[in-house]
């Protein structure tokens, strides 16, 4: 057996002591110069590299997933995953179920509608725009699929005008292609050491094509809201210069305001379960054409 003596233990606390306040120091240098950094330059994506930081210092954010026995419920008949393929077999059901049951329990609602004269339309693209459109397309987005994003920006010269024939059918025509409808879904944990199903977000990743469909729709259908002045000031999401930074700056002021006013101020903050993939479809299209967007331009999609 090897026995130390006490000068040679103190020696070694005090230098492991000394390292480990040297490390935090480092780090604490460098998340503090990163984030004031971010904070002083402002650029665009800023808010997602922000807590992508942040996360890092607090621990947080996604935990690579195992291969461990994870429970799954569905249709009230408990089962149990233990192998990729059984987890995979399982968890595209299970999502599945999930949406149905939470759409089965939602309330029906048909509030009364004015549908405004069509003024809206999708118009036909450019190849000098499928291309800009391709090119900023991110690199990481959809590596596992056949034709994925890099693939893609290095033969758009050869299959543009194809592609573009593609985009511009479909946005004259109102017509989604059902092969584009197709993602591949990525359960991500929630929490560390996850074991059951509903501790799992779904993380769904399209085919690039369908990218640049959804780009396309976006841009125009954006130019159309903010030139008719259709969305409220107040609107802070999915919006150019407006983040959650904007809508939590209005709620503050609104506070203050009320407190110098001497008034009370109740607030309710509401987290929808799966908000996307639990939207009613018939009051969308609705709400589209009471916005003046026609109905060809939504057709079977």
């Amino acid at each position: 057996m090897y026995y130390i003596n006490k000068t040679t233990y103190y020696c070694y606390k005090h230098i492991r002591n000394e390292t480990e306040k040297a490390y935090y120091w480092e780090q604490y240098k460098y998340f503090r110069i990163t984030i004031v950094n971010m904070l002083k330059m402002k650029k665009e994506n800023d808010s997602k590299r922000m807590w992508k930081t942040l996360k890092t210092i607090i621990k947080g954010g996604h935990h690579e997933l195992t291969v461990n026995e994870i429970q799954f419920d569905i249709n009230r008949m408990e089962s149990v995953a233990n192998n990729e393929q059984d987890l995979a077999e399982n968890f595209n059901p299970y999502f599945i179920r999930s949406i149905e049951n939470l759409v089965i329990n939602r309330v029906e609602w048909n509030p009364p509608y004015e549908v405004n004269c069509n003024m809206f339309r999708f118009r036909p693209i450019s190849l000098d725009k499928l291309t800009t459109l391709v090119h900023s397309l991110n690199n990481k987005m959809s590596i596992e699929e056949v034709l994925n994003a890099g693939m893609l920006k290095i033969a758009i010269d050869e299959i543009g005008e194809i592609l573009l024939k593609l985009i511009n059918t479909s946005l004259l025509t109102g017509c989604f292609p059902d092969k584009l409808k197709t993602s591949t879904i990525t359960p991500i944990p929630k929490i560390i050491n996850a074991s059951n199903a509903k501790d799992f977000r779904p993380i769904n990743s399209l085919p690039p094509v369908e990218k640049i469909l959804e780009m396309a729709v976006y841009e125009q259908i954006t130019e159309y809201f903010n030139s008719n002045k259709l969305l409220i000031n107040n609107q802070s999401g999915f919006r150019k210069c407006h983040s959650w930074e904007t809508a939590l700056q209005l709620t503050i002021s609104n506070f203050l305001k009320n407190i110098d006013n001497n008034k009370f101020t109740v607030t309710v903050f509401l987290d929808f379960q799966r908000a996307f993939e639990t939207i009613d479809r018939s009051i969308l299209l609705k709400k589209l054409q009471m916005y003046g967007v026609g109905v060809l331009n939504v057709n079977k999609t």
